[in-house]
């Protein structure tokens, strides 16, 4: 009984060390190939709220979770050769290869790699329910790295471009653009023509009051421009039109600016350069309750767009 006893046990170990290996397996194996049926891009509240809902960036528009398109582009051109590497459009643009998709608690991370470049691009919403004042805070840092993978160095340029459609809940709405300025940063804005905050409710809705800001540090002396057929200009150009288009206000379908950033670099051999931008939708109002109009929890103590804008830029790095 006794070598019975001991010729069960080493079996019961090696049995629970086979369950343990394929068990890592398979976890590995899992998270190799996870991908969420959407892809979480910008999550603060459900309408500043923009998604992935295909396998790569590139394979579709961005959109709202309620699946109304609200695309934001993303370009970068590479020693003179232009690539998508988020978003459909232009369809005569190829697309960087994407490498790998991670989606953690707070970012998403898509890595992307063509001609001799790598291109991190992460997401990333600081949600920490601990810090009330950061969780409200309606920011989403959208960052970049370039790291150049052959040895060689690569005049690298990224262009962003943000479809009006992110501020209306349809296209036919006529919406006004703008820029103004925060401490450190450059701003486009775009909202709706009419402000009517609160004004309706339903599941099948986009926010059509308050206003989408770009916002990007004057350090990384970048281009800023309020036009239409920005994207178009740098794929074809490398540069973007030479000013805003002040002639609103206009629908999205009807010709509205786009807010569009373009961002130079040069990225030297075993070099990483890194860029970053600010996303952010500020509303006067976002809650009616007990039929009184509420305005957000970051504004308790009066704090203006701007201010929130500037500490957001601040905490970037401790963040």
């Amino acid at each position: 009984m006794y070598q019975s006893g001991k010729q069960a046990l080493r079996f019961a170990r090696q049995s629970g060390m086979v369950v343990l290996v394929l068990l890592a397996g398979a976890m590995s194996w899992a998270q190799q190939q996870q991908r969420p049926p959407a892809v979480p891009l910008v999550t603060h509240d459900p309408y500043f709220s923009v998604w992935s809902m295909a396998d790569k960036l590139t394979d579709e528009n961005t959109k709202h979770w309620t699946g109304a398109q609200q695309p934001i582009a993303g370009l970068v051109r590479i020693d003179g050769v232009v690539y998508r590497f988020m978003g459909a459009t232009p369809r005569d643009v190829p697309a960087m290869q994407q490498i790998s998709l991670t989606v953690k608690a707070t970012s998403t991370n898509y890595v992307f790699e063509s001609a001799g470049v790598r291109l991190s691009v992460s997401f990333f919403t600081p949600a920490f329910p601990q810090d009330l004042a950061i969780l409200s805070r309606p920011v989403t840092y959208l960052s970049w790295d370039a790291t150049t993978l052959d040895g060689k160095s690569h005049q690298v340029a990224v262009c962003l471009d943000i479809d009006p459609r992110i501020a209306v809940n349809s296209a036919d709405q006529p919406v006004v653009w703008g820029r103004s300025r925060a401490a450190g940063l450059k701003v486009l804005n775009v909202g709706s023509q009419d402000q009517r905050p609160l004004n309706r409710s339903g599941d099948d809705l986009r926010i059509d009051w308050g206003y989408f800001h770009l916002a990007v540090p004057e350090k990384e002396e970048a281009t800023l421009v309020a036009a239409p057929r920005a994207l178009q200009v740098f794929a074809k150009s490398g540069t973007l039109p030479d000013a805003d288009d002040m002639e609103m206000p206009r629908s999205a379908h009807g010709g509205a600016a786009h807010l569009a950033v373009l961002v130079p670099g040069n990225v030297a051999a075993g070099q990483t350069v890194s860029r970053h931008v600010l996303l952010s939708y500020t509303e006067g109002y976002a809650i009616e309750y007990l039929n009184r109009k509420l305005k957000p929890y970051w504004q308790r103590d009066g704090q203006s767009t701007e201010d929130m804008l500037a500490v957001a830029e601040q905490q970037y790095e401790s963040l």
